[in-house]
């Protein structure tokens, strides 16, 4: 039986987000184990082969390299595409992570910007993209944070994809198919 080519964008948080709320090293490596497993999941038995990113610093960039070095580097049908906000957003980042971020955008099938400069707007209009372009929505998210949950939740729901949240102080999904 024939399965439709499904595509997921990433939507995450910060990395300021995630280190204010990591409990240590051994946190920090259960985060990274729950989204490779659950990209892999999502490639394997959700036929998902393509994947939307920002490449943005904390788990966009995180789950970007996931697909970049487990399923590009294995399987041929794999795509990731890469909306970002403006052109130059990682020139005010360490060394360590503009390198990461440029050896993504490498990497990446197209890359798209939504402008030359930032914008009061550009990282809504980049985030509404990701989800008008994708059939399923990862998000890692803090739970706590009632207000973007909110506006999450709203866009996601009524553009009518499915949403998979990771909360990070938990380490558990919530599924909406």
């Amino acid at each position: 039986m024939y399965k439709k080519i499904k595509i997921c964008g990433f939507i995450g948080l910060k990395l300021n987000d995630l280190l204010e709320n990591n409990n240590g090293e051994e946190k920090y490596k259960s985060l990274i184990n729950e989204l490779i497993n659950k990209i892999l999941e999502l490639h394997f038995n959700y036929n998902v082969k393509a994947f939307i990113t920002d490449c943005e610093l904390g788990t966009n960039m995180w789950c970007g390299e996931i697909v970049v070095n487990f399923l590009k580097n294995s399987c041929r049908e794999v795509y990731l595409y890469n909306i970002l906000p403006f052109r130059n957003r990682e020139k005010n980042w360490n060394s360590k992570y503009q390198i990461r971020y440029r050896n993504l955008i490498e990497n990446c099938n197209i890359t798209a910007y939504l402008g030359e400069k930032y914008t009061k707007k550009c990282f809504q209009m980049k985030e509404k993209l990701i989800i008008e372009h994708s059939d399923i929505i990862f998000a890692t998210c803090n739970l706590e944070n009632k207000n973007k949950m909110k506006r999450l939740l709203d866009l996601v729901l009524k553009k009518g994809k499915s949403l998979i949240l990771l909360d990070i102080k938990t380490l558990e999904y919530i599924e909406f198919y």
